[in-house]
């Protein structure tokens, strides 16, 4: 099937590169020139196909992968859950379809937050060595209702606390110390979605 697909957005775009060779042709009258004309358009549509290919295999391969990943993670969930309390924290926030995300990106650090009911974790977390990061859980006010502490070192951070269902938006910050409320500015902040 990926063949007889392949060969049908090649005709697509080939075809009509090569009549518009033929029309312009006909249009010149000139036998070299007009020859030249149509192998160029042909050049034209063989390159448009090739992109047009490349951009029809990624969008397959990516259905794919992601079929491929839904089904793993499905695999994942279906066990029973470990005795592990961090592991067993990790599966309920990966394995509950309506957890919240966010993104926090800033100059190298990179925090995905997942949150759901009165869970939040940060999955392998990619940080600078040296410094304190924190992520805060903000209410829809901006005020903090819940923080973690993480490290590059440490693969998995998660929290617990009742008042996390209201957090609507994370940000994170480089602490001396930790208290109630952050003291420094967000590197970067993200909604929850």
């Amino acid at each position: 099937m990926t063949t007889l697909e392949d060969m049908a957005v090649l005709f697509v775009v080939l075809g009509p590169a090569i009549a518009l060779g033929w029309w312009l042709r006909n249009r010149i009258g000139a036998r070299p020139l007009g020859g030249a004309v149509v192998v160029g358009c042909a050049v034209v549509g063989i390159v448009l196909g090739t992109l047009a290919l490349r951009y029809v295999d990624e969008r397959r391969d990516s259905a794919r992968l992601d079929h491929v990943l839904e089904h793993m993670n499905d695999q994942r969930c279906a066990e029973p859950p470990s005795r592990d309390p961090r592991v067993r924290e990790m599966q309920e926030l990966m394995c509950t379809r309506g957890a919240r995300h966010g993104r926090l990106e800033a100059d190298g650090v990179v925090v995905g937050v997942v949150v759901t009911g009165d869970l939040a974790g940060v999955p392998l977390p990619r940080v600078p060595a040296g410094a304190s990061y924190v992520v805060w859980l903000l209410d829809a006010a901006g005020q903090p209702v819940a923080h973690l502490a993480i490290a590059g070192d440490v693969p998995f951070a998660a929290v617990r606390d009742r008042r996390i269902a209201a957090a609507t938006e994370a940000i994170v910050t480089v602490e001396s110390t930790i208290g109630p409320a952050p003291t420094s500015p967000a590197l970067a902040r993200a909604r929850l979605q």
